[in-house]
C-alpha cells in the first residue's frame, strides 16, 4: 500500500468517525459513544480494536494524534496532525472536537435547551448552511 493510499484510508476513517460521533438528526443519539480516559484523550472501544484521539500536549489544541490499538491494547499505528506544514491533513482537530462533544452530551443538552425555551431548531438548507447574512 502506498503512503497516499494509507493517508486516504485514514482520512476516510476520520470522516466516518466524525459522522458517527454526531446524531443523524435532532433528538437522535450518535451511533458511537466516546469515553474520556484522560484529561484530553477520548477513546472509542470496538469489538477488537480501540481508537483514541488526543491532544499530544494535553492542552486541547494542535498537534492532535489518532492512535489505533489492537485487541491487546497495543498501539499499532499513530497518526499526528499539526506538527509540520507538509504533513497530510486528516481532520483530527474536528474529530477531537466531535469526540469531546459526544462525550459531554452537548447535542442532547442543546435539544433539551431548545425544547425548554421553545426555540425552533430547524436546520438551514444544505445549499446555505450558515443562513443568509443580514448585511
Amino acid at each position: 500500500m502506498s503512503d497516499y493510499d494509507f493517508v486516504a484510508r485514514i482520512q476516510r476513517l476520520v470522516t466516518g468517525l466524525i459522522e458517527r460521533s454526531r446524531p443523524k438528526s435532532v433528538g437522535d443519539e450518535p451511533s458511537d459513544k466516546w469515553d474520556i480516559v484522560d484529561g484530553d484523550t477520548y477513546e472509542l472501544s470496538l469489538s477488537r480494536s480501540t481508537l483514541r484521539v488526543r491532544s499530544r500536549d494535553g492542552d486541547g489544541t494542535y498537534p492532535f494524534v489518532l492512535d489505533i490499538l489492537d485487541d491487546s491494547g497495543r498501539i499499532i499505528e499513530s497518526v499526528i496532525e499539526g506538527v509540520r506544514e507538509d504533513e497530510p491533513y486528516y481532520g483530527l482537530a474536528e474529530l477531537f472536537t466531535s469526540a469531546s462533544r459526544n462525550n459531554l452530551g452537548v447535542e442532547s443538552k442543546l435539544d433539551e435547551i431548545f425544547s425548554e425555551l421553545n426555540i425552533s431548531d430547524t436546520p438551514p438548507p444544505k445549499d446555505d448552511p450558515w443562513g443568509k447574512a443580514p448585511f
